[in-house]
């Protein structure tokens, strides 16, 4: 089992390796991580303690309902290979495609070869 009841995340990389390990997750709706509720692992609303422990307990005592979560954990794991984040990239790459087209370069004159400063002088 895995718990992170965060406030506020980007991606916490600890929770793609508790993904990848298939742990069942407990978290918030901040932690950065689409999770279905009761399908990929438990959301609990940020602050609240009380469903935060009921959720702990829930996932402990309840044997088929963790192992459905981790079960399903493993396969969400999928949306974080290498190949994935790849696929995202290029995804969003060729969406932005037409604003990244080569623009004019601008037109610069030629710089002026440097005069040789006469000796004596500088």
């Amino acid at each position: 089992m895995f718990v992170l009841p965060t406030h506020a995340e980007g991606l916490a990389s600890v929770m793609i390796e508790a993904i990848v390990a298939g742990c069942p997750i407990i978290t918030t709706r901040r932690a950065g991580v689409a999770i279905q509720d009761s399908v990929d692992g438990v959301i609990v609303a940020p602050g609240d303690v009380d469903a935060l422990a009921a959720a702990i307990e829930k996932v402990h005592c309840d044997r088929a309902f963790r192992d459905a979560l981790a079960a399903n954990a493993r396969k969400l794991a999928d949306n974080y290979t290498m190949e994935a984040w790849k696929n995202r990239l290029i995804g969003v790459l060729e969406l932005l495609r037409p604003s990244l087209s080569p623009r004019p370069a601008a037109v610069t004159p030629p710089l002026a070869s440097p005069q040789p400063v006469p000796m004596g002088q500088s």
